[in-house]
């Protein structure tokens, strides 16, 4: 038994490890030589010169857009392509800032990403599409263990693979702003699926709860479709086998407590933008 189960496992890392490689391959390929740079396919609706964001971030500045791309030598042709790469001349700290307006507060955590790639590893468009690709890889694995929970690993490796090459999912790749939720939610569709299954310890059930709203509340600074994991994680929450008797009134509301707490705190920068606007049409 303990030997079968080692076998399962080792050809899981290993399927889950061919995985990475061949979406790694096809990830570059897909970001790097068939879309090229110049379009302006980054963030859908958002062109890619709302970067200017994750330069100020990166530039240790506040969450806020430059007074001017023009007062920085280069970087209005970097922000729109025209420039793989830019170096500041002696830093960018003396653009003045202008406080951010509309749906672009509301992807916080996705501009503080790349400000953060940036800071590290230089201003490259090349840094920003290798995201996409580690994004993608990312990714596999848990379309991988979500198939896994009602499939053999071969049925699950054709699934997977089916997932990799579908035009529909290389189409959206490119499409930081739609592609950006595919981790956070194939993790939340993974913990629900773990939690409505079968039964877990109380501990785990607990944990599955924080971690299941610390991925909604990231989430939705980088895609706020996000937000529909909380109403399908709280009725989970609530309908999934437990201990019977009070106990497992007491540990359903704990749990959907613990949920809310995290999902509040891990998403409270794009919540505050949301209370102060006075609408959840901004969530959109």
């Amino acid at each position: 038994m303990m030997r079968s189960c080692m076998r399962r496992r080792r050809l899981d890392l290993a399927l889950v490890l061919a995985l990475i490689a061949i979406g790694g391959g096809v990830a570059a390929h897909r970001i790097f030589v068939v879309t090229g740079f110049g379009s302006d396919w980054h963030m859908g609706t958002y062109g890619s010169d709302s970067f200017r964001l994750s330069v100020m971030l990166a530039a240790g500045n506040e969450f806020a857009e430059p007074a001017s791309i023009d007062a920085e030598p280069g970087l209005r042709a970097f922000l729109y392509q025209d420039m793989v790469t830019w170096q500041p001349e002696g830093g960018i700290n003396v653009l003045g800032a202008v406080p951010t307006q509309g749906e672009r507060q509301i992807l916080y955590y996705l501009y503080q990403t790349i400000a953060l790639l940036w800071r590290i590893f230089g201003f490259s468009w090349n840094v920003y599409k290798g995201f996409l690709v580690v994004l993608f890889c990312l990714t596999l694995p848990l379309v991988y263990a979500l198939f896994r929970q009602v499939m053999h690993p071969l049925l699950s490796l054709a699934g997977t693979l089916y997932f990799l090459f579908s035009p529909r999912v290389l189409e959206m790749l490119p499409n930081l702003r739609d592609f950006s939720k595919a981790p956070f939610l194939f993790a939340a569709v993974l913990i629900l699926v773990a939690l409505a299954r079968r039964p877990v310890r109380r501990s785990a059930f607990y944990g599955l709860a924080v971690l299941l709203g610390a991925v909604a509340g990231i989430g939705i600074g980088f895609r706020t479709d996000m937000m529909l994991c909380m109403p399908a994680g709280i009725l989970v929450l609530l309908a999934c086998r437990r201990p019977r008797g009070r106990r497992a009134s007491v540990q359903r509301a704990c749990a959907v407590a613990l949920l809310a707490a995290a999902f509040v705190i891990t998403g409270w920068p794009i919540l505050r933008v949301t209370y102060e606007r006075g609408s959840l049409s901004s969530l959109h």
